[in-house]
């Protein structure tokens, strides 16, 4: 067994006690360092709760402080397969203090390497159960013994007790016996029931029954024979009618092909039609390919010739050409106008510079005249003066100097006038510079559009080419309308001669059709035109038409005699068959009269049949309901003896006893001949002190050690005898787990219990203790030493 926790109570570190090999041994350590959270850590990984809470919502409570999440995973074995419970707790909110909301993250059941066998939380409580055979209060009682669980069993009222043991040895299945016997014995009324209205539906099977219907069939199979000796003569007289009846179905039809031959009306007109039809269309073919030949000679002149779009092309870049020219001169007189704009503008704005120059001049000669006037604006009252360095007291009153002012306006002016003339002098030196741009622009298309035409004729060359162009085409669009008129009288044409050679087609399909299916009776082979082939055919026609129509006659009488024999010879074989019993025949012919005879006979057999299969059958239901009757009793008898209450009782005090007698044992063994077990007449557990004379006394007048004492023996008991008493499917954890009760115990009685543990991990069964006593721990073979970190309780496993 192998568990892993993380987050779970103490250990809040991962942790990992592998319990291999380990077939006893002692969890020790101090008081509150996380022994019984192991014991609590394998009953969470298998029912999701643990053993110190009722409460199953409390498992939150188990998370290790400040925790989000709780991991636990079980390996254990079970019928020698190996199985992982593993269960993942999340925190969720804490909103009351010792108060935890979690949610399940995970929880499964899976055979380890194998199939998940549960993938949820209510899926993998009711797995366990199932596999173990134990709910969770069952396995604290009989697997793990927490904490104040030992004296559970031993204090529990006889209804508690009784309660366990039913779930255990599963003696609810006695009273699903004794429903399932009066179930059967219900069932077993109802099919005898059953039997008896079988039985009564079998009346007419008897033997008189049976005779009649074999007597019946006698004379239908009699009858059959003579029907058999019968039906040639039937036979024959029907193969004369048939016959009769074939050659007169003949003779009609050819009556009937002979009858449709006639020439049709218009014929000699439809071929006079179609010769005129073939004269036209050599005509109108001659003049197509006159006019074909006229478009193909125009056609060659227009395509010796240059092309049209070659043509428009070279007479575009001669007039691109002449606009260029236009265009290069037109820029040239501009720009000389531009020149001397350019000129203009330059020399104003040299001029108003030099009026500037002279402006500022002036204004900085008055500046010079007028440094007093210009010193008393800067100075300041109490600051030094900065040409006698003396304190400024009172501020000299203020006096423009005369003529400054004038000369500032002058400066300003002259300013504004010559950024004014620079501006326009740089405006046409950008558009004689633009312009230049454009003529050297339109010299280079020149030069482009010259070297293009250079072996090109003139435009009036090009011009005249062009109308000679012209006029083929519109002869080649007069010819292509001549062209096309003819090739539409030539289709127009042939498009009569087809219909009027169709409709002949027609017409010698029809003659043909006629004359085929006469050819059995020597109709002549067409010669000739259409016309003679079919008067030939109609004047043969005529000869044969009299011959046919007397040897219908001759035929008609024949079969009239044929069938009057076939209704005399039918008569009397109706009559035959109707004196058998069959009864009146819905047609009178051999083959309905046969199967008429049939289906009486296939009648009265499945009728014999079914006689004497009744007869066995009534014969088989008597037995079947003389046996059904014997086991309903049985069943009635059975669920009135195994009454569930009384013998459910039953079945608890007998385990009861067997406990007390195997707890005993163990007891005396235990405190050493003092004690043992005794069960009362009311269920009740007590013990017999045997150093007080075999005094009887109730368990709760026991000390704790005594009581510990006492709950152990009758918990090994319950373990010992629990796989041969539980009648459930599961299988059962070959362990127990013992959780404190020993530090209550004297030496004496200490070493009477450890030797008993010790006995009990002698017989392949894993025995775990959890006690805080060294002396006891110490005489186990494996300890696991739990003591309390930092962080995290830690787990370390020493062997002896």
């Amino acid at each position: 067994m192998l568990l892993e926790m993380e987050g779970f109570g103490a250990f809040r570190d991962a942790t990992r006690v592998d319990f291999a090999d380990a077939d006893l041994f002692a969890l020790q350590g101090p008081t509150g360092a996380g022994k019984s959270t192991v014991i609590d850590a394998i009953c969470f990984a298998l029912y999701g709760n643990v053993p110190r809470y009722d409460d199953q919502r409390l498992v939150g409570a188990a998370m290790s402080s400040n925790a989000a999440e709780m991991r636990v995973r079980l390996r254990f074995e079970v019928a020698g397969k190996l199985y992982d419970a593993v269960r993942v707790v999340r925190r969720t909110s804490s909103n009351a203090p010792g108060l935890t909301r979690v949610s399940t993250r995970e929880a499964r059941l899976e055979i380890v390497d194998g199939p998940v066998i549960a993938g949820k939380e209510g899926e993998l409580r009711t797995a366990v159960e199932e596999l173990l055979g134990l709910t969770f209060d069952d396995f604290t009682r009989c697997v793990v013994l927490p904490q104040g669980a030992f004296a559970r069993f031993l204090h529990d009222k006889p209804a508690d007790r009784q309660a366990l043991l039913v779930r255990l040895l599963d003696l609810g299945i006695y009273g699903r016996m004794v429903q399932r016997a009066n179930t059967r014995a219900s069932d077993l009324d109802r099919e005898i029931a059953f039997v008896d209205g079988r039985l009564d539906g079998l009346i007419e099977a008897s033997p008189d029954a049976l005779a009649d219907v074999v007597g019946a069939l006698a004379r239908v199979r009699s009858a059959e024979v003579l029907l058999s000796r019968q039906a040639p003569v039937v036979g024959e007289a029907t193969a004369a009618v048939e016959q009769a009846t074939q050659a007169l179905t003949e003779q009609n039809r050819w009556l009937g092909a002979l009858s449709e031959v006639a020439v049709p009306a218009g014929v000699s007109e439809l071929a006079d039609r179609f010769g005129v039809a073939r004269a036209a269309i050599d005509t109108a073919e001659s003049g197509h390919a006159d006019a074909l030949t006229a478009l193909d000679a125009t056609t060659a002149q227009l395509a010796d010739g240059p092309s049209a779009a070659l043509i428009h092309h070279q007479l575009q870049v001669h007039e691109r050409l002449a606009k260029g020219r236009e265009v290069i001169a037109r820029l040239a007189e501009e720009r000389v106008g531009h020149e001397q704009r350019v000129t203009a503008t330059a020399a104003i704005a040299e001029s108003a510079q030099a009026v500037l120059e002279d402006a500022r001049h002036s204004l900085e000669r008055l500046r010079k005249s007028h440094l007093a006037h210009t010193l008393a604006v800067e100075l300041r009252p109490g600051e030094p003066c900065p040409v006698c360095e003396q304190m400024v007291s009172t501020l000299p009153l203020p006096v423009t100097p005369a003529g400054l002012r004038d000369a500032e306006q002058s400066v300003a002016i002259a300013e504004r006038d010559a950024d004014r003339s620079r501006r326009e002098a740089d405006a046409a030196g950008q558009q004689l510079m633009v312009l230049a741009d454009r003529q050297a622009r339109a010299e280079e298309l020149r030069a482009e559009l010259s070297v293009e035409l250079e072996s090109t004729p003139s435009a009036e060359a090009l011009r005249e080419v062009a109308r000679r162009r012209d006029e083929l085409e519109m002869r080649a669009a007069d010819a292509r309308r001549q062209e096309q008129a003819a090739r539409e009288k030539v289709a127009e044409t042939r498009h009569e001669l087809e219909k009027l050679d169709r409709d002949q087609q027609r017409v010698a399909s029809r003659m043909h059709a006629q004359r085929d299916a006469l050819v059995p009776l020597g109709a002549p082979a067409p010669e000739g035109s259409l016309v003679e082939a079919w008067a030939a055919l109609a004047a043969w026609a005529s000869v044969q038409r009299p011959e046919i129509e007397a040897s219908i006659r001759r035929l008609t009488a024949q079969r009239e005699t044929a069938e009057q024999r076939v209704r005399s010879a039918l008569g009397a074989l109706v009559d035959l068959v109707q004196t058998a019993g069959v009864g009146d025949p819905a047609t009178s012919t051999v083959k309905h009269l046969r199967r008429a005879i049939d289906r009486e006979t296939h009648a009265l057999s499945e009728r014999e049949t079914m006689i004497r299969a009744s007869i066995e059958l009534r014969a088989g239901l008597g037995e079947r309901r003389q046996e059904l009757n014997e086991r309903r009793g049985v069943a009635a008898e059975l669920g009135r003896l195994m009454k569930a209450d009384r013998f459910q009782r039953w079945l608890v005090e007998e385990t009861l006893v067997d406990l007390a007698a195997g707890g005993s044992g163990r007891l005396h063994e235990m405190s050493a001949g003092r004690y043992s077990l005794d069960l009362g007449a009311g269920g009740e557990f007590a013990v017999i002190d045997h150093a007080e004379g075999d005094e009887r006394r109730g368990v709760r007048t026991l000390s704790g050690g005594e009581t510990f004492q006492a709950s152990l023996a009758l918990a090994l008991a319950l373990s010992d005898h629990l796989v041969e008493m539980s009648g459930r499917r599961g299988h059962l954890l070959e362990s127990i787990f013992l959780d404190e009760g020993f530090g209550t115990l004297d030496p004496e009685s200490l070493d009477a219990v450890a030797s008993t543990i010790e006995g009990l991990g002698s017989n392949g069964r894993m025995v775990g203790i959890v006690t805080h006593v060294a002396a006891l721990a110490e005489r186990m073979p494996v300890r696991f030493v739990v003591s309390r970190g930092a962080r995290s309780a830690v787990v370390e496993r020493l062997s002896s």
